[in-house]
């Protein structure tokens, strides 16, 4: 629409705001289960505990503390994980997330890069095919027109 091209987006501020939250808690968790032999459901306590508490205190991911992370591992695991503050807030990063994501239909830049060549091979051959169709639908039509008017100008006989 008319409004979507005359927006701005304004991406450096989207980044911002997008790093303050935890939306990287998952990658958190589960770097945890690699790192310390964790299982997921135990991982994914301990970072909840330490997100709410997190919230709780209005601490913003780029600030996260690594205290509150051993707090909630102390409560769920009985002791600290000794992660470093640099690494959690790392982890937390969404722009991290997107660069270690690199799965088949994940959101690394090198696999959107792959998907869009992709779609749009497959776009461009639908193209052809529909172009093909219309080819010969158009030339069915001049086919049966032309069939009709030579009906028309030169009927057929009917012998008895």
């Amino acid at each position: 629409s008319r409004e979507m091209r005359k927006m701005q987006v304004h991406k450096e501020r989207m980044l911002a705001v997008i790093r303050e939250s935890y939306i990287g808690a998952t990658e958190l968790a589960n770097q945890m289960v690699r790192d310390y032999e964790l299982g997921y459901r135990t991982a994914h306590d301990i970072v909840n505990k330490f997100v709410l508490a997190s919230r709780e205190q209005k601490i913003p991911a780029t600030r996260a503390r690594v205290g509150l992370l051993d707090e909630a591992a102390q409560k769920v695991l009985g002791r600290k994980l000794g992660l470093t503050e640099a690494r959690l807030r790392e982890l937390l990063d969404p722009a991290y997330f997107i660069k270690v994501t690199n799965s088949r239909g994940g959101v690394a830049p090198a696999e959107v890069t792959r998907m869009i060549a992709d779609r749009r091979k497959k776009l461009a051959d639908a193209r052809a095919r529909q172009l093909e169709r219309i080819e010969a639908l158009e030339n069915a039509q001049k086919k049966l027109l032309s069939d009709l008017s030579e009906l028309l100008t030169d009927p057929p006989r009917v012998v008895n």
